[in-house]
């Protein structure tokens, strides 16, 4: 069933019968939690990673060469 918030027309009537189906699906839509949360659950941000540079890859790469020179 699609729903469109834009669609405000009157209520469809067949043989003298509204259908309720949507209307309740609507409110029980609306009388929803959007942020369920468990009881006493708080939230903890984890840490931030720290900057890396760029250049730290390439530093992986880099031979030690027989001069002694880094």
């Amino acid at each position: 069933m699609d729903v469109d918030p834009e669609d405000d027309g009157p209520d469809v009537v067949e043989d003298g019968v509204i259908d309720l189906g949507v209307y309740a699906v609507e409110q029980l839509a609306l009388g929803l939690d959007p942020f369920p949360r468990k009881a006493g659950a708080v939230f903890e941000q984890p840490e931030e990673p720290a900057e890396e540079s760029p250049f730290a890859v390439l530093k992986q790469f880099k031979q030690p060469d027989s001069s002694g020179d880094t």
